[in-house]
C-alpha cells in the first residue's frame, strides 16, 4: 500500500554567494547534471509548481547522497502510473526538519520546523537572529528529534 521513493536534496549557490535547495527525484538529477554539463535551461515541474535553474547562474552544487543527513525517504500512497507529479508534491509536504529554538531575548523556548537546516534562522517571537548550535547534535523534544538554536553563537 505505501512505496518508498527516494529524493534529494540539492544545494547551490549562486553567482551572487545566495545559496538554495530544491528537492529533485533521481530522475530529474538526472536531467539538471545534464542541462549544467551543457549549459542549458533546466525546466521540471514540483508538485503543481513549474521551476527553473539556469546553470549559467550557479557557481557550484551538491546534491546530497544516501550517507548525507540531507537525503530523505518519504513513504507515500502509491498512486496511478499517470500521476507522477503527485508523488513529489506529496514529498515536498512530508520534508519536515525540527527546531528547538531558545531565545535568550525574549526568553522564549518552542519546537518549530524549517523548510531546510539553516545556519542562522528567527525567532518567531522577537525576530532576533537564533544560530544552529551543531556541538549539541540533534536533541530529542516531545515532538522529535530537532535541530537546537539559540540566540548566542557560542553556546554549547
Amino acid at each position: 500500500m505505501f512505496a518508498k521513493i527516494s529524493s534529494y536534496v540539492m544545494t547551490y549557490t549562486l553567482n551572487s554567494g545566495i545559496k538554495n535547495t530544491t528537492v529533485l527525484s533521481p530522475e530529474q538529477i538526472e536531467e539538471w547534471i545534464e542541462c549544467f554539463k551543457n549549459g542549458k535551461k533546466y525546466v521540471t515541474v514540483i508538485g503543481n509548481e513549474y521551476v527553473g535553474i539556469n546553470p549559467d547562474l550557479i557557481a557550484d552544487f551538491k546534491v546530497h547522497n544516501e550517507f548525507s543527513e540531507q537525503r530523505i525517504q518519504i513513504e507515500v500512497i502509491n498512486f496511478p502510473e499517470n500521476n507522477k507529479k503527485t508523488d513529489l508534491e506529496n514529498a515536498y509536504k512530508e520534508i519536515r526538519i525540527l527546531t528547538k529554538v531558545d531565545c535568550k531575548v525574549c526568553n522564549t523556548i518552542y519546537v518549530g520546523d524549517l523548510e531546510y537546516k539553516k545556519l542562522k534562522t528567527f525567532c518567531t517571537k522577537c525576530k532576533n537572529a537564533v544560530y544552529l548550535i551543531e556541538e549539541k547534535g540533534i536533541i530529542d523534544t516531545g515532538k522529535g528529534k530537532a535541530y537546537y538554536y539559540t540566540t548566542s553563537k557560542e553556546e554549547v
